[in-house]
């Protein structure tokens, strides 16, 4: 989270001395993507015969659309919304990621809605609250008079990124079924590389706009490296241990099979990653008000608190989903027990008897008294 807040102020302040969103987007792409697929190519050859590097032509496609998700929609559009709003306003959306990937968990049918279940209802009301909140800040940000730079235009972008952050972890992770975390993330930066030159040929087109000021350049090192190369690769290990839904920050949710017995303890489902989101809430409009001068906005932190409460109800509903797994588990246990406790009657005199063929072949041979044949 503190990186994320050192990467929003450094980017907000790029941008604020004219630095090009498009042109610093596609900047961090190649520069990460220098380190990205060396690494990986490396670390598969020291592996030899067992080593995975190049993407299979059925799997091309499925990058492709990774790095939309991951690259053109998350980062790109983060740029974007940089230029319409503030650095504090954008990282009040932060906590809304693991409500966003839930969301996204149940439109793709990785995760059910039960109506039984107290827990569905929960993690249904945290993201109606969640989506109230967001909506209020963009609501109350908006002036008829804007034209050039509308707010509105800038929390558009952001609701899209927020909504690719939740959606590409559970894309990603059938792609960590086949390839090395680090060669999804390379291949994934790749195809995310081209979609972004394609944005940044079309939108980009006066000169001026390709001149990098120093701050600018500051921002494009400081996210390539730490923001993108570094902690993509982070989320993308996590990602093949545990599920979407935790690498997004909340309990590890039952998405897809649990984490490998190899995990950590980190692992656990009861370790509350949910809790750092509001740390970038805190941290990014300090540094944006003392290094930026930007105001901060009374409606904001109303907004912000909205969506705490979608996070906190979240997390709420993870407890609750585990105590009605467990409970679910013991009443499975306790039904079980009780069939093996009632034996039939008749199995005990069915043992009794000689099964057809073990003395005599069929009833008549018995009363014949046939001999036993010799084998």
């Amino acid at each position: 989270m503190t990186i994320f807040s050192g990467y929003t102020v450094l980017m907000k302040g790029a941008i604020s001395h004219g630095s090009n969103p498009l042109v610093l987007g596609l900047l961090r792409e190649c520069l990460a993507l220098c380190v990205l697929l060396p690494y990986a190519y490396v670390r598969e050859r020291r592996r030899g015969a067992e080593g995975r590097f190049w993407v299979a032509k059925d799997d091309i496609g499925a990058f492709m659309v990774l790095g939309l998700l991951m690259i053109w929609c998350v980062q790109l559009l983060s740029a974007l919304s940089l230029n319409f709003i503030t650095a504090s306003q954008y990282a009040l959306f932060s906590p809304s990621v693991p409500v966003f990937c839930l969301l996204v968990s149940w439109l793709s049918n990785n995760e059910n809605f039960h109506r039984r279940l107290v827990s569905s209802w929960l993690k249904a009301t945290a993201i109606v609250v969640t989506l109230g909140g967001a909506l209020f800040i963009a609501l109350m940000n908006y002036s008829p008079k804007a034209s050039a730079k509308n707010p509105l235009l800038g929390f558009a972008y952001l609701l899209v990124n927020k909504i690719a952050v939740g959606a590409y972890p559970v894309h990603q992770k059938a792609l960590l079924q086949k390839y090395p975390s680090h060669v999804v993330v390379a291949w994934g930066y790749a195809a995310g590389a081209v979609l972004t030159l394609m944005s940044a040929a079309t939108g980009a087109t006066d000169a001026e706009a390709w001149v990098v000021a120093p701050s600018g350049w500051a921002a494009v090192v400081y996210s390539a490296l730490l923001s993108s190369a570094l902690n993509y690769l982070l989320m993308a290990w996590v990602n093949k241990l545990a599920s979407p839904l935790f690498v997004m920050g909340a309990w590890r949710a039952s998405l897809f099979a649990p984490a490998r017995a190899a995990a950590s303890p980190f692992l656990t489902p009861t370790h509350p990653r949910a809790g750092f989101y509001p740390l970038q809430m805190v941290l990014t409009p300090l540094l944006a008000t003392s290094l930026l001068a930007e105001p901060f906005h009374s409606t904001d932190a109303v907004g912000g608190v909205f969506i705490i409460i979608g996070l906190a109800l979240l997390m709420r509903a993870k407890v609750v989903e585990a105590r009605e797994e467990r409970e679910a588990q013991g009443a499975l246990a306790a039904a079980a027990a009780g069939a093996a406790a009632v034996a039939p009657p008749a199995l005990a005199e069915l043992e009794a008897v000689p099964a057809i063929g073990s003395e005599w072949d069929t009833p008549l041979e018995a009363a014949e008294g046939k001999p036993e044949r010799v084998p």
